[in-house]
């Protein structure tokens, strides 16, 4: 969480950093989908990864009053809206996945980047 701050102002970078990371340690997602798949429907969550949330979406708040970001979706959701997209093609199946790789990992990383700048533009 730490090895990749959030920079609200610059939200498309920050997606290309975060695939970054999944590109260079393809284990993170493949924990982290462990994870979610272990913890469903418990009420124990983590309090170092709600805060860390926490401290990401008051961020994207605060540049949204700030006239720095969008206000089409709140913070918690643009924010989703940008991890998603940033583990677009960390998260693929197999299969899929072996048609992306017909793509160079900077080719991937632009579609990411290129996207969240998309839907930044509303």
């Amino acid at each position: 969480m730490s090895a990749t701050p959030i920079d609200p102002t610059d939200l498309p970078e920050y997606a290309g950093r975060l695939f970054d990371g999944y590109e260079q340690h393809p284990e993170i997602q493949r924990l982290a989908t462990w994870y979610r798949l272990e913890r469903a429907g418990t009420n124990a969550p983590l309090d170092k990864i709600i805060e860390s949330n926490r401290h990401k979406t008051e961020a994207i708040a605060k540049a949204q009053r700030d006239g720095l970001l969008p206000t089409k979706y709140e913070p918690i959701v643009l924010l989703s809206l940008v991890i998603h997209q940033a583990t677009l093609w960390a998260s693929m199946t197999p299969e899929y996945a072996a048609l992306g790789e017909q793509k160079s990992s900077a080719d991937r990383r632009k579609v990411v980047t290129e996207a969240v700048a998309a839907l930044l533009r509303g």
